[in-house]
C-alpha cells in the first residue's frame, strides 16, 4: 500500500449470493420518521435524534462485519473498529448509539403486541455506532483533481481523481472533504491498523478511482453469513 489515503466503502461481496442487498435495515418505527436522509454525512445533529437508532440485522446477527452496509448508507461501525481508529489518532467525531435487532419481514399486519419492539430491543446488539465526523477537510487540490461544476446544479461536483494537499500535521484516520462530503476516506496507517486487528467490512479504492471497472482492495474478507435457524 503506497497511497497516503484511500476511499473507503462497504464490502458487498458476501451479499452476492443472498436476496439481501445490505447487512442492516433501518427499522420502520415512529421515532425514525422525519430523520433527514443524509445527516450523518454532514456535521450537524438533527433535532430530536432518537437514541438509540434501531436497525434490523438482515441475517439475524451482524458480528461477521465491523463495517456493515445499510439501506440509508450511514457510516456504521463496530465500537472495536472505532477504538482501533482512535488508537491511530484522535479525530473529531460523534458516536451515535445504535441498537441492532433480529430481522422482521415487513407485512401489512400490525405488530402482535404493543410492546413488540420493546421486547425485541431487550436482546439487541449495542456494539455498533454511527460515526459522524464533526469537521470536514478543505484539502482537495481542485485543479489537479480535475474538478468540474455545473452552474445549473451547484450541489453537483465532478472529480476525476482525488489529489490532496496533505497538511504538515498529517491526516486524521478517517475524514471527509468539504467539497464532497458523501465519500469517506481512510488514512493508509489506519487501514493497516484495521487489517492488523483482523477487522472485516471495508473495501478500499485508490484516490485515482476505478481502473477498467476495477481496483477495489480488500484486506480482511467478510465471511458469508450463515442465517440462524428461524431467522
Amino acid at each position: 500500500m503506497t497511497s497516503a489515503a484511500y476511499q473507503m466503502n462497504w464490502s458487498i461481496e458476501h451479499l452476492l449470493t443472498s436476496d439481501d442487498r445490505t447487512d442492516l435495515t433501518l427499522e420502520r418505527v415512529k421515532q425514525h420518521e422525519g430523520l433527514p436522509r443524509f445527516w450523518p454525512l454532514e456535521t450537524y445533529v438533527p433535532e430530536g435524534l432518537p437514541a438509540p437508532i434501531i436497525f434490523a440485522a438482515n441475517f439475524g446477527y451482524v458480528t461477521y462485519t465491523h463495517f456493515p452496509s445499510n439501506d440509508p448508507q450511514w457510516p456504521i461501525m463496530s465500537r472495536k473498529m472505532l477504538d482501533t481508529l482512535l488508537a491511530v489518532r484522535e479525530f473529531p467525531h460523534r458516536a451515535i448509539p445504535v441498537a441492532i435487532t433480529d430481522p422482521i419481514v415487513y407485512r401489512a399486519d400490525p405488530d402482535p403486541s404493543p410492546d413488540f419492539l420493546e421486547q425485541r430491543l431487550k436482546s439487541a446488539n449495542h456494539d455498533y455506532v454511527i460515526v459522524q465526523l464533526t469537521q470536514h477537510l478543505d484539502i482537495l487540490n481542485e485543479e489537479a483533481s480535475g474538478v468540474e461544476r455545473d452552474p445549473d446544479m451547484p450541489w453537483w461536483v465532478g472529480i476525476d481523481q482525488y489529489v490532496l494537499d496533505i497538511p504538515a500535521s498529517g491526516l486524521p484516520p478517517i475524514f471527509r472533504l468539504s467539497i464532497q462530503p458523501a465519500q469517506l476516506f481512510i488514512l493508509a496507517e489506519a487501514r493497516q491498523a484495521l487489517a492488523a486487528a483482523g477487522l472485516a467490512g471495508p473495501v478500499y479504492l485508490p484516490l485515482n478511482g476505478y481502473t477498467n471497472g476495477g481496483g477495489e482492495e480488500v484486506d480482511v474478507p467478510v465471511p458469508v453469513p450463515e442465517v440462524p435457524e428461524g431467522a
